[in-house]
């Protein structure tokens, strides 16, 4: 006996949902008004931020294109050409697919010592200014290093 099976058609009309599923039954929970889509999307977006940022073009076989490519500045002298390298790859990795529109993009380096930038990656997301990585260094002798890392709302 074949199951009775219906096709489920989601419009996004200016609210945002989520879809539960529990037993096996989907159900529409939440929304913008309870702020649990704008939790969730916050959260999806710092997850993909720090894969952008940790990942060098290349390394995943299912999108080569993904990933800024930071580690490759390990060695480097600091420079400001190397700087605006690197400033340059972030905005890259997070704009290119639309994810993060280009104005809504706030990529800050801050230096730390010689060889370490604090960099801070700020979006907005549905009007609210967000800073995904509160404390991620790029230190050009070891790499990039997460510390800490939270999304935190600017006042």
């Amino acid at each position: 006996m074949r199951p009775t099976t219906t096709d489920l058609t989601l419009t996004r009309r200016g609210s945002v949902m989520d879809i539960a599923v529990a037993d096996g039954d989907f159900s529409l929970v939440g929304g913008k008004s309870a702020n649990t889509g704008l939790t969730r999307q916050i959260e999806c977006l710092r997850t993909d931020v720090l894969t952008r940022l940790l990942t060098t073009p290349g390394e995943w076989l299912g999108d080569p294109t993904v990933g800024a490519g930071v580690s490759e500045m390990v060695g480097s002298p600091v420079t400001q050409r190397n700087l605006a390298r690197v400033y340059g790859q972030i905005t890259q990795a997070l704009t290119r697919d639309l994810r993060i529109p280009v104005g809504d993009l706030d990529v800050r380096m801050q230096q730390v010592d010689a060889t370490s930038f604090r960099i801070q990656v700020v979006v907005r997301v549905e009007g609210e200014i967000v800073d995904l990585t509160p404390d991620f260094v790029l230190d050009f002798s070891a790499g990039l290093q997460a510390v800490g890392i939270e999304a935190v709302e600017i006042a």
